[in-house]
């Protein structure tokens, strides 16, 4: 490996040039340069039946090129959950752990996700979602009835999250 640096956002062109036995080859290759960032998310919340005055603080260590300020007034506290839903669904990584760790907010968060029309789930049914995810934890079963959690280390703590979604899906 070789540590490359760049100096601005945008494609970079890594070119590879190899030569030998009278032969030579060049290989280019294009690949997105991104600033990594994080964005942060402040919440606040109140009553008032006549008005209420909320100070905000931006933060100091902005980078310039990118984000912004992003101020939403809604009437309820659940106004973002679809980015947590969103993050739920396209979570890369499939483990016994982390299948769990995916679809028991979704089964706590079912009725709402319901009641207030969330649209996060695009084409799918959050029952479908469910019902995929809980076929995937199956396959982790082995023949004498156990599950293969990949590792060992606090197993007991993972079977116990597993058998606590099980039941909340009512399975």
């Amino acid at each position: 490996m070789f540590n490359v640096e760049t100096k601005n956002v945008g494609s970079a062109i890594l070119t590879f040039d190899a030569s030998g036995g009278g032969e030579r080859d060049i290989l280019k290759v294009k690949f997105p340069v991104i600033t990594p960032g994080q964005y942060e998310t402040v919440t606040t919340y109140g009553m008032t039946e006549d008005e209420a005055i909320e100070k905000i603080s931006p933060p100091g260590n902005v980078n310039q090129k990118m984000g912004g300020l992003k101020v939403s007034v809604a009437s309820t506290a659940l106004q973002n959950i679809d980015k947590g839903i969103e993050y739920l669904l396209d979570y890369p990584y499939g483990c016994l752990e982390q299948t769990v760790s995916r679809i028991l907010p979704l089964i706590k968060l079912r009725s709402i996700i319901s009641d207030f029309s969330i649209t996060t789930l695009k084409s799918k049914k959050i029952d479908e979602i469910i019902e995929e995810n809980l076929q995937k934890i199956y396959k982790f079963q082995n023949y004498d009835g156990g599950l293969d959690t990949g590792y060992r280390q606090m197993l007991v703590i993972r079977i116990c999250l597993l058998i606590h979604c099980l039941v909340e899906s009512g399975t």
